[in-house]
């Protein structure tokens, strides 16, 4: 098999699979393009005996890991100051009146099956 037709019959996949893991259509894009231009620069390593779609996902995988260390993109949301904060109970956290309240009523709105724990 060529490789324009590597490129035609892999391209969405790749891309679709890139946009599930970034969040967002242009690096998707752009991280892609890059893991099509690697692949095309390694394909001679190809082995043949394994799926090529799952080696074209490890250096796609592996091109926008390195893409995020580059950028300093972290996964998740920005790593707070106080992270390393003393850990608050949860008993502590529904003490305020309000707080009991809503979970009060979020419980009492749950599908029958849900509102309960099942026993042990």
């Amino acid at each position: 098999m060529d490789f324009e037709s590597i490129y035609q019959l892999y391209f969405k996949d790749v891309f679709l699979f890139l946009r599930s893991i970034s969040v967002n259509e242009d690096i998707a894009e752009e991280i892609t393009q890059e893991t099509f231009t690697k692949a095309l620069k390694a394909i001679d390593t190809f082995d043949g005996n394994k799926d090529i779609r799952a080696w074209l996902f490890t250096i796609a995988k592996n091109t926008y890991y390195t893409y995020c260390k580059r950028q300093k993109i972290y996964a998740g949301e920005n790593i707070s100051d106080n992270i390393f904060a003393e850990p608050t109970l949860f008993t502590d956290k529904i003490v305020d009146e309000d707080i009991a309240f809503l979970v009060h009523r979020f419980l009492h709105d749950m599908n029958e099956p849900y509102k309960e724990v099942p026993p042990l």
